[in-house]
């Protein structure tokens, strides 16, 4: 058992470091799981620390370096109090839980190595300074020098909390930079690809811990005080382990990316068939309704010519050719582009826009130089744009009551563009990474609209461009695509 004045003295450092741990702790989950409603527990945060810091400032005053099993019954109890309160406190997230609670324990014991073999240095450059202090200052009795030796050692210890308060702050900082996908749910797989590095960092603490600073009743002088160069290696061993878990952290991040990725690019890949057959039998379908139509007006002409020829006169046979003739006019295009494709397109969107009641014009022509792009490529821009700005201009109908989608075609030094403008409503933001609007659709397949348009400008050595203006007070977006 430690005498009482070092009892006192590693106390007074366990407090802050306990408080700190609390505070920080709690903050740091969190990020990561969902907090209950509100019932019982009205200030969560309050709760946890009061639970966290009697329980483990008690169990170091009665086990301090005085069982062999200290460093792993410390570790257990921890985790445990630190499992009981998630449970209390948070949504049940079994995974993310486990995935917080290594983190938060190989944060806390790494750091607290690079406090004590900091602290361990330090303190050995500054005695030679506290004796030439006390050769200065002439203390006038030993209450005096204990009074300056207790100055120091308050100093010594209040110092390396903020220091550790710092480190458990960048800690916690850098995960939670790397990990953006804080909410999402976390796989088995997943879960053990972060747990693994922090419990074998934790074990590796331990170990270094038993190695290199015996218990106090054991009669034996400590590794670091044969291999001096130790005190200044512990520190920077224990900097790449708390690296090495944030590097597994932006790894993992990496890994979703690659997968939504890996996701877009098969959905990208079903849709272009899906369009490709689409395409054709819209095209069969364009031809043969073309043929209709000018088939049955000839035999309409027939008809009428016969019936005029008879001299007889029927009304009701008069008024249902009427009725068919306008039945066929009906079945004519609005559009009339140059292209089968984007006529249906146009004409089906226009349709679509004005059943909820937004304005469509269209100025759009179809390139006479087929060079410029496929048929079925433009169509997949003029699919895709509009659907989006009919989506928007619908919500901003519902808003402001008005909503407006114009689209138009150009060519300019020979480069083929497309423009497609809507009025919008609410905050739309324009991601820095691609500089794609953040799509407010749910899912793996959010935002693929834009990326379909992106890669077909693209395919041509083109780009798509977006901006945002007022006009009139009016929020409009603006797509541009040159190919």
């Amino acid at each position: 058992m430690p005498d009482s004045g070092e009892l006192i003295r590693q106390t007074f450092l366990i407090i802050p470091l306990l408080l700190t741990e609390a505070v920080m702790g709690y903050r740091f989950m969190r990020l990561f799981l969902k907090p209950k409603e509100p019932g019982i527990f009205k200030a969560p945060g309050v709760i946890y620390a009061a639970v966290y810091f009697p329980v483990t400032l008690t169990l170091f005053i009665i086990l301090v370096n005085t069982n062999p099993l200290y460093d792993l019954i410390w570790i257990l109890t921890r985790a445990a109090v630190i499992l009981i309160m998630q449970r209390f406190i948070f949504e049940k997230e079994t995974y993310k839980q486990l995935f917080c609670l290594s983190c938060l324990l190989a944060g806390i014991y790494l750091a607290r190595m690079i406090i004590i073999f900091t602290n361990i240095y330090v303190f050995e450059l500054y005695i030679p300074v506290f004796l030439l202090l006390a050769d200065k200052l002439k203390p006038a009795g030993n209450n005096d020098l204990k009074v300056l030796s207790d100055t120091v050692s308050f100093v010594f210890l209040e110092s390396a909390a903020c220091v550790y308060f710092l480190i458990l702050r960048v800690y916690f900082k850098q995960l939670d930079k790397r990990l953006l996908r804080k909410k999402q749910a976390m796989s088995r797989k997943e879960s053990l690809f972060l747990i693994l590095p922090c419990i074998t960092c934790i074990f590796i603490v331990l170990v270094l811990r038993r190695m290199l600073m015996p218990d106090l009743q054991e009669y034996t002088r400590p590794i670091y005080e044969l291999r001096p160069a130790l005190k200044m290696w512990i520190p920077f061993i224990c900097i790449l382990l708390l690296t090495t878990i944030v590097a597994c952290a932006a790894l993992y991040q990496q890994m979703l990316d690659y997968r939504e990725e890996a996701g877009f690019k098969l959905a990208l890949e079903n849709q272009l068939k899906r369009l490709k057959a689409e395409v054709s039998d819209i095209e069969k379908v364009y031809s043969d309704i073309r043929a209709l139509r000018h088939d049955m007006k000839n035999h309409i002409s027939n008809i009428v010519a016969y019936v005029n020829a008879s001299g007889v006169s029927l009304p009701e046979l008069q008024s249902y050719i009427d009725r068919l003739s306008d039945a066929l006019d009906g079945l004519g295009f609005s559009y009339n582009t140059g292209n089968p494709i984007s006529d249906i397109i146009l004409q089906q969107k226009s349709h679509s826009a004005r059943l909820k009641n937004i304005e469509f014009e269209s100025d759009f022509f179809f390139p006479d130089n087929s060079s410029f792009a496929d048929a079925f490529d433009i169509g997949i821009i003029l699919d895709n744009a509009l659907d989006n700005a009919i989506e928007a201009a619908e919500k901003a109908y519902k808003e402001s009551g008005k909503g407006r989608v114009y689209i138009r075609s150009y060519i300019r030094k020979n480069r083929f563009f497309i423009e497609v403008q809507n009025n919008y409503t609410g905050q739309l933001r324009l991601k820095e990474k691609d500089g794609l609007p953040c799509s407010s659709k749910d899912g793996a397949l959010h935002g693929i609209g834009l990326l379909n348009i992106q890669n077909c400008a693209r395919k041509y050595l083109g780009e798509m461009d977006i901006s945002l203006s007022e006009e009139g007070g009016e929020k409009i977006f603006t797509l541009l695509v040159m190919i």
